[in-house]
C-alpha cells in the first residue's frame, strides 16, 4: 500500500490507496473495518422544569426554649428527551468486495427518538429550635 491522498471514497482509512498493480478487489475486507459504525444514547432534561411546594409550620415551647416543626409537601415535574442512534455496515453474501467502493456493504442506520416525562411527590419537614444564649 501506498500512503497518498485520495479523490475516490474507499473503505480503506484516509491517505492509502491500492498501488495501480494490486487487485481491487478481495474478499478479506470485514464489516468491522468499514469506518463510521457506532452508537449513541443520549437522555437530556428540557428546558422547563415545573417545581412547587407548600408547608405550615407549628411553633410551641419545651423547656424553656421554642421549636418549632415546618412539615411540607413538594411536587417536581420534568420532560426528558431520550436520543439514540446506530450505525451498522453489513457484508452481503457476494464472494468478493471491492476496496475502492462500499457496494458490497448493506449501511443499516437506525435511529429513535421519544419524549418522558417524570413527576415526582414527596413530603418533607423542617426542625428549628433557639439556641442556648452564650
Amino acid at each position: 500500500m501506498v500512503s497518498a491522498p485520495s479523490e475516490l471514497p474507499s473503505a480503506l482509512p484516509p491517505g492509502i490507496i491500492p498501488e495501480q498493480d494490486e487487485d481491487l478487489t478481495m474478499d478479506e475486507l470485514e464489516e468491522l473495518s468499514i469506518v463510521g459504525q457506532g452508537s449513541r444514547s443520549r437522555i437530556q432534561v428540557r428546558r422547563l422544569v415545573w417545581s412547587a411546594g407548600a408547608g405550615t409550620a407549628f411553633s410551641f415551647d419545651v423547656r424553656g426554649r421554642r421549636v418549632r416543626v415546618k412539615p411540607s409537601f413538594e411536587y417536581l415535574r420534568q420532560e426528558l428527551d431520550l436520543i439514540g442512534v446506530v450505525h451498522r455496515a453489513v457484508k452481503l453474501k457476494e464472494p468478493f468486495v471491492s476496496v475502492v467502493d462500499l457496494k458490497d456493504f448493506r449501511l443499516l442506520s437506525l435511529t429513535f427518538s421519544a419524549v418522558k416525562t417524570q413527576s415526582g411527590r414527596v413530603g418533607g419537614a423542617g426542625y428549628d429550635r433557639e439556641l442556648p444564649d452564650v
